[in-house]
């Protein structure tokens, strides 16, 4: 009796199962997709690294926030690689009261919104520490292309020397900040592509624009209408980004400031040249209050070149070795003011080939000598070094063309030959 009580049990929850798999099935796709069992991250990641997983993972992230509860539904947040969005909607994830400069840890499903990549479903987040200091990106319109860019998403940054708000799509001057509905788009100095979205429910509706110039702080945020909502098939590179002010103090008046800034090479780049060979430092200089008289370059902290004739570039010899990270400071005087600009890069002196095609090394391979020989170029130095980069042979002066090997085992070995026109390795075999 009771196995039989146990098998009928068993075929009504069998039934129950299949009848609710049923219902399942009037929409298997898109019920699939919200059901699947997420693939649980619980250690801390970056958030560049949150962005590189599959949409509903399941990350957890730490971070800066940058918008509050101005932005509604959608705050954001950003730690030292990048920003995210955080879908925020007070009936599924209450007490999320975070201000801008609280750094927070956040749980939640990885999800992307008509292009923005945002924690979608939050499950747990917690406060780290109040009022943390970050950086504010500041840009002209002379670099507004690097302010609307995926790497500034969720991040703070300020907009300086504009001079017009535009509406869309006619381009006709606005003269007041309005919002709409879920909020108004305009573009920044009638540039395409550079929107301003005016969110509801902040006191900047209704803000006049400043005259003659104003700046803009706010974070920069995506979006693009795909469809469906999470398609990053449809997010277009380089499209989509918008700078969201979240108050009033986010739009400040100015005049137009005189500014220097680098335009090659940029901060933190590596820049490879050959030796011997000059490098010229590209600036630009806008708005300067009357006509710049000179520019002062400092390498390192030492004062290496003045420039007194536009466009005030300025070439500069690195020798002919390989260069650790290096400082380079501008500045540009004019009259009783100054602007500067500072960069911090690195430049890796590479040899020469065509100075490399003016060397004779023979025999190679080579088994107890070797000769080194230019018919166009003045040798005055060359050394020999193992793998490692230990010196094992060092000639100058006169008479240095023939070496012999016999003291080195076999093997690969790097010489540089240095020359009157620069710098020169070459690659020798030891049988």
């Amino acid at each position: 009796m009771n196995k039989i009580c146990l098998v009928l049990v068993t075929l009504l929850v069998g039934q129950f199962v299949q009848a609710q798999n049923n219902d399942f099935g009037q929409n298997s796709n898109s019920i699939s997709r919200r059901i699947q069992t997420p693939n649980r991250i619980n250690s801390v990641i970056s958030i560049a690294a949150a962005k590189q997983r599959n949409i509903r993972d399941t990350v957890t992230i730490r971070g800066v926030v940058s918008m509050g509860t101005m932005g509604g539904n959608t705050r954001y947040m950003f730690d030292g690689t990048g920003g995210i969005g955080l879908f925020t909607p007070t009936s599924l994830v209450p007490a999320f009261n975070y201000n801008v400069g609280d750094s927070i840890e956040v749980r939640g499903l990885l999800d992307s919104y008509k292009c923005l990549y945002q924690i979608g479903t939050i499950y747990n987040h917690s406060l780290i520490q109040a009022n943390v200091p970050f950086r504010i990106n500041e840009y002209t319109i002379a670099n507004i292309d690097a302010a609307y860019a995926e790497e500034n998403i969720g991040k703070i940054v300020r907009i300086n020397d504009l001079t017009t708000l535009n509406n869309i799509p006619d381009g006709t001057p606005a003269t007041t900040f309005t919002s709409a509905g879920s909020g108004t788009n305009f573009r920044l100095n009638n540039l395409i592509g550079k929107d301003i979205r005016i969110l509801p429910g902040t006191d900047i509706n209704g803000f006049a624009v400043p005259t003659p110039a104003y700046s803009v702080t706010g974070v920069i945020g995506r979006f693009i209408n795909v469809t469906p909502n999470n398609d990053r098939v449809g997010c277009t590179a380089g499209q989509g980004y918008q700078l969201i002010p979240r108050s009033r103090a986010d739009i400040q008046a100015g005049t137009l400031a005189f500014r220097l800034r680098f335009l090659n090479p940029q901060d933190g780049e590596t820049i490879r040249i050959d030796s011997g060979a000059n490098y010229s430092f590209n600036i630009q200089i806008s708005n300067p209050p009357v006509p710049v008289s000179r520019v002062t370059y400092y390498l390192d902290g030492d004062s290496v070149a003045v420039s007194t004739t536009a466009p005030f570039n300025f070439p500069i010899n690195f020798g002919q070795s390989t260069i650790a990270p290096v400082q380079v400071i501008a500045i540009a005087y004019a009259g009783t003011q100054s602007a500067s600009d500072t960069i911090n890069f690195s430049i890796v002196l590479s040899s020469n080939e065509r100075l490399a095609k003016e060397i004779k090394m023979y025999p190679n391979p080579a088994k107890s000598a070797v000769k080194i020989s230019s018919a166009t170029l003045a040798i005055s130095n060359i050394s020999i070094f193992n793998t490692a980069g230990k010196l094992l042979l060092n000639n100058s002066g006169t008479g240095i063309e023939d070496l012999n090997l016999e003291g080195l085992a076999s093997g690969y070995y790097l010489v540089k030959v240095l020359t009157d026109k620069g710098l020169v390795n070459l690659k020798l075999i030891k049988e």
